[in-house]
């Protein structure tokens, strides 16, 4: 097998395990089983997916990390994987110095560049990779249907140990993940994980009179508060949310069962 060839058979089997991966209680092991497939193939020290769907009715980020090896299930499992508002791909891949994509796939590296107001979740992501390197993929797409949805899959490995096969691979996989996952997302009812959305008890109450159509005035009529104070909840709200209005809000809040 010379360095620029993929195998059929591993493209094959990897496909077959990323069709099979489903929004279920379980999401967290199918993604380990897929882990552990992708390190037969590329090893790797360090695994991180992001997928990541921002549209009108919805706006929702996945994130999971791996080792590469089966971990033992403890209470701290549940932060290898994660379900919310979106970390933001581009704003996570700019911490990183990369080649020009083959397809969509590319050589990554680790500046070991300060670390100036980064989002505290895509501050996290970036520990797990500093001052390593490795190869990733990446993949976005737009309509009016799925709105903008982002995929990243990035392995951590020794650069010298890549080859151009590995760029192929990584391309086919990110791109089989982003066309799976992206189905799934808009299909499908991810609501039984847990969001990583924490809304105050204020907020919780502010938000559940805006459903009921109330305005700020209103609602601050209702809960003995300024409109100015209903506002400020109510923007607190939207960034958790990663929401713009008061509808995308409510949409994402019922989707997330926060309310």
């Amino acid at each position: 097998m010379d360095g620029s060839t993929t195998p059929t058979g591993e493209l094959e089997t990897l496909s077959k395990i990323i069709n099979e991966i489903k929004p279920t209680g379980d999401l967290l092991d199918q993604l380990d089983q897929f882990s552990l497939k992708v390190n037969e193939v590329i090893p790797f020290k360090k695994c991180i997916l992001l997928h990541e769907r921002d549209g009108k009715s919805i706006s929702r980020g996945i994130m999971y990390r791996s080792s590469g090896r089966l971990p033992e299930r403890d209470e701290g499992s549940r932060g290898r994987s994660w379900i919310g508002p979106p970390i933001g791909i581009s704003r996570y891949l700019a911490c990183f110095e990369k080649t020009e994509p083959l397809d969509n796939a590319f050589f990554w590296r680790d500046t070991n560049s300060g670390d100036i107001d980064l989002d505290p979740r895509i501050a996290d992501l970036r520990n797990q990779m500093k001052g390593g390197e490795g190869v990733a993929g990446s993949v976005r797409s737009l309509s009016s249907d799925t709105g903008d949805v982002a995929t990243l899959f990035q392995l951590e490995c020794t650069r010298g140990s890549l080859r151009m096969r590995h760029l192929l691979m990584v391309s086919f996989i990110s791109f089989y993940l982003h066309s799976s996952f992206t189905l799934r997302v808009v299909d499908s009812n991810w609501q039984d994980e847990p969001s990583g959305v924490n809304l105050t008890a204020k907020e919780k109450e502010v938000l559940k009179w805006v459903i009921e159509g109330k305005t700020s005035w209103e609602v601050g009529r209702i809960l003995s508060m300024s409109e100015r104070t209903v506002k400020f909840h109510l923007k607190n709200v939207y960034t958790k949310l990663n929401v713009s209005n008061r509808a995308q809000a409510v949409t994402v809040a019922s989707r997330l069962r926060l309310i």
